[in-house]
């Protein structure tokens, strides 16, 4: 197909970033962006197994500490731990994915059926107060401080955060190959993000590498973009 084929399908407004960032070479600009969309499969691909792993470390935690493998049901439940003004949006999010379950109710089904955000915002300060103050415990080889941050629940929201909403820009076909806010190449962003993902699994005592040996081509993507 040539440019105005990709255009017509792809849409002018989806396209323009690519191409001025590529000297308005056309050419270029498809590749940059089908480039874009497969950092964005890698990446995802760990990014998923991140979540899993970050899932079920909470799941085992709150089972063990509150003494019910079905927290959080319960918590989303009236008169739940969720119950309260300040928690309204994450015992909503949990109810909408217990309504996504098929074929009957399975704690199974409901882990996997919430999405990274729910899990990011059990370090929101009520959230993780309400449960105990004690999540952090999933980290047994947490440091006191990052650089010139202390190691706390608000810190974990806060890097949490910035590897949900990449992973939403992915889940919603946005680019990740960009300076954000500038049609200029540029991977930095998705490299913080893995690094962070491997620091993350490594204080909770995960080797990451080895997790994310079998699909991960990341930085490898990352490079090709950045010589682009």
């Amino acid at each position: 197909m040539n440019y105005t084929e990709y255009e017509n399908i792809l849409t002018n407004t989806r396209l323009r970033r690519y191409l001025a960032s590529c000297g308005n070479d056309q050419n270029k600009a498809i590749q940059l962006y089908y480039e874009n969309i497969r950092l964005s499969e890698a990446l995802f691909a760990v990014i998923s197994l991140f979540e899993v792993a970050l899932r079920n470390a909470i799941d085992k935690h709150y089972t063990n500490t509150l003494g019910d493998t079905d927290w959080l049901l319960h918590a989303s439940e009236d008169g739940g731990a969720f119950d309260i003004p300040a928690c309204e949006d994450t015992k909503m999010n949990i109810r909408y994915a217990k309504m996504r379950i098929e074929n009957g109710y399975s704690k199974g089904d409901l882990l996997s059926c919430c999405e990274l955000g729910i899990w990011t915002y059990m370090f929101e300060n009520v959230q993780y107060r309400v449960l105990g103050g004690n999540l952090l415990d999933i980290f047994p080889d947490k440091p006191l401080t990052v650089g010139q941050e202390t190691f706390n629940n608000l810190y974990v929201l806060r890097e949490l955060k910035k590897i949900n909403r990449v992973r939403n820009r992915i889940a919603h076909h946005r680019p990740i190959c960009f300076y954000e806010g500038r049609n200029q190449i540029h991977t930095g962003r998705v490299r913080y993000i893995y690094g962070h993902m491997l620091s993350i699994l490594r204080w909770m005592g995960i080797d990451g590498h080895q997790l994310f040996a079998p699909v991960d081509h990341v930085i490898e993507m990352c490079d090709e973009i950045d010589a682009f």
